[in-house]
């Protein structure tokens, strides 16, 4: 776990290092913003149904909670970002050995994610842009007690759109290749530049 935060703190100096050398900044009507920001989305996931075991399957309800992204703005529409975000939804486990289903179980679920990524926005206007999201996360994912750390790539797809001079609409939809009961991420929220 340390050497994933490691390595995202890393990249994201290294690149400010790298874009400081550049007069670059975001211009937004004839105003300059700051190259960094913050994004405050909620997180909701319609779950999955996956296999934990020989005989065990576990199917995740909808899933709710937050997630908070530090980003770095780069020349050519390109950022980096730092993500966090957690969740919680409750998940029932099944024995395919019981096919009356009558020993099932009903699990309280965290799930806790770390990592970083890179990102391309297309700016279709001064107001609005769609951007292309790829990069390596870890979930800590907690299964009432029984903890399992996964990690994976993630690749997301959204739409963001200027309210105020320094704060933008955010909408994102987020795939993974972690196999896990949560499922894919849906989010909403604002991006805010400092």
């Amino acid at each position: 776990m340390k050497k994933i935060i490691f390595s995202s703190l890393t990249v994201m100096l290294a690149t400010q290092a790298i874009a400081s050398n550049n007069n670059y900044m975001v211009k937004n009507n004839s105003n300059f913003q700051s190259k960094s920001y913050l994004i405050f989305k909620g997180l909701m996931s319609k779950g999955a149904k996956v296999k934990h075991a020989h005989n065990i399957t576990l199917e995740g309800n909808d899933a709710k909670g937050f997630a908070v992204d530090f980003g770095y703005n780069l020349p050519y529409g390109f950022s980096t970002e730092f993500i966090f975000s957690y969740a919680q939804n409750s998940v029932k486990e099944t024995d395919a050995s019981d096919p009356l289903n009558i020993h099932h179980k009903d699990i309280d679920a965290t799930y806790f994610t770390y990592g970083s990524a890179f990102v391309y926005t297309v700016h279709l206007t001064q107001d609005s842009g769609l951007f292309l999201k790829a990069g390596y996360k870890t979930e800590v994912e907690d299964l009432d007690g029984d903890k399992n750390n996964q990690r994976g790539l993630i690749y997301a797809v959204g739409g963001e759109y200027k309210i105020f001079p320094l704060v933008w609409l955010l909408a994102e939809y987020e795939k993974s290749t972690i196999n896990g009961p949560k499922g894919n991420n849906f989010y909403f929220g604002l991006k805010s530049f400092f």
